[in-house]
């Protein structure tokens, strides 16, 4: 039962960061958040002149001075839709991740993390029914995309995010996607998982 509520929460946790770094901010979900010990405090303000900020603050840092797609990191060319992005569009496909709408590039960091979103439920339901050997295979898939593509950059983006947010709530969040995908590294460290290649520090 632990592995499962785990699993749960892991899935949860990568989709909802995901969200957050797709899109700017709307009522619905910042009624939510304020309720989130790790969001609450910086988002408390008025609703109206908070979600305007916090929509300017999107644009100035996500749209405008780091681009959130893993090919401008780790690609030569530093474009979008290089070989990076076709190896990650292929392990979406292997993972069963059919991203929804368009975000420039499906190497989008919100996407990727959805997409670990998506393999932790698929670990949760193998779980449910009691099948411990597909439980394994989508953790390690888990582990592999983690070492493979969000883990070689993600935490950078994010790093970058938190230094140069002028708005609290943006500081938060990459602070957490960083902390999130650099512990979910040593995860698959401690477990034996796939080691990052070469070059990936760069």
């Amino acid at each position: 039962m632990q592995d499962l509520n785990t699993a749960r929460a892991r899935a949860d946790t990568y989709r909802l960061l995901g969200r957050l770094c797709l899109a700017e901010l709307d009522t619905h979900l910042l009624c939510a958040l304020r309720a989130a010990p790790e969001f609450a405090p910086s988002l408390d303000e008025e609703e109206e002149p908070l979600l305007a900020a916090i929509r300017a603050e999107y644009a100035r840092l996500v749209l405008f001075n780091l681009p959130p797609y893993e090919s401008v990191y780790l690609d030569e060319q530093v474009m979008l839709n290089t070989d990076a992005t076709h190896a990650v569009v292929a392990a979406y496909r292997e993972g069963g991740y059919s991203p929804a709408g368009q975000v420039g590039a499906p190497d989008h960091v919100g996407l990727e993390l959805a997409f670990l979103g998506h393999l932790a439920a698929a670990e949760a339901t193998a779980l449910e029914r009691g099948d411990a050997v597909g439980a394994r295979c989508e953790r390690a898939r888990q582990a592999r995309f983690l070492v493979a593509h969000v883990g070689r950059w993600a935490p950078l983006w994010a790093s970058g995010i938190a230094r140069l947010a002028r708005v609290p709530f943006y500081r938060a969040l990459g602070e957490i996607v960083a902390e999130l995908v650099l512990q979910g590294l040593e995860q698959a460290a401690a477990q034996g998982g796939p080691r990052a290649p070469r070059g990936s520090d760069r």
